[in-house]
């Protein structure tokens, strides 16, 4: 997909179309958040991110699930669709 500047117009070159689309939001969105320098923000968004690839506080968010507990989840919440639908049937 063809990315653009918003601003001047200017083609930047191509970009995936999901990627143009986050982008897109990023930049239609800085203003409303009070980001004065998009370039500046996103290098240190980049910067945190990157610092904590890995747990360096030691805690984990209340409400997280683990790949397991989330799949435990879907089961259960299917099982019980299919009990509704059989005993509406």
């Amino acid at each position: 997909m063809l990315d653009h500047c918003h601003t001047t117009g200017a083609v930047r070159g191509t970009l995936h179309r999901s990627c143009n689309s986050l982008l897109g939001k990023v930049e239609n969105n800085a203003a409303r958040f009070g980001v004065k320098s998009l370039p500046a923000f996103l290098n240190g968004a980049a910067k945190y991110l990157q610092r904590h690839t890995t747990n360096i506080t030691g805690l984990i968010h209340p409400t997280h699930k683990s790949e397991d507990e989330k799949r435990l989840a879907r089961n259960a919440k299917a099982v019980k669709v299919r009990l509704a639908k059989r005993k509406s049937a």
